[in-house]
């Protein structure tokens, strides 16, 4: 008879120096100010980053000093950064998004779309459930 084991896996927490090559912000950006909340939950998730595993997983996004960096990860062009205020429950509000605007670096000029981009990367990398495993074993 077999058993059915189910761990949740917990995303590491990305650091600056897990990426080979990231690059500083250009002197060609803009700056945003945009109105968006999100509750204590979703930071703890946010500020734990995403390290890519494959060639699919663009991004390379880390937390440090009340701002989330985001770099291509094939190229380590940082596009986004990320500044947050805190409450006192934990949650945070958006204070700026510096976002890249060499082009050489990344083609958009557009803060709307730039913010649409951000917004989704933020949910399907960092928000979204990570993936359980389960494992068969024999049960004695």
């Amino acid at each position: 008879r077999m058993v059915k084991i189910t761990t949740l896996n917990r995303r590491p927490v990305a650091q600056p120096s897990d990426w080979p090559s990231i690059k500083e912000m250009p002197r060609q950006h803009a700056i945003v100010h945009p109105q968006r909340q999100f509750g204590a939950k979703d930071m703890k998730k946010i500020c734990r980053g995403f390290i890519p595993t494959t060639q699919d997983q663009r991004w390379f996004i880390y937390f440090t000093s009340n701002r989330l960096r985001l770099h291509r990860s094939w190229t380590g062009f940082l596009i986004y950064d990320v500044g947050f205020e805190f409450d006192f429950k934990g949650g945070a509000s958006i204070a700026d998004i510096v976002v890249n605007r060499n082009g050489r670096q990344y083609k958009s000029k557009d803060d709307e779309n730039d913010l649409n981009l951000l917004y989704e990367v933020i949910q399907q990398y960092l928000l979204q459930p990570v993936p359980s495993y389960s494992l068969e074993v024999p049960r004695n």
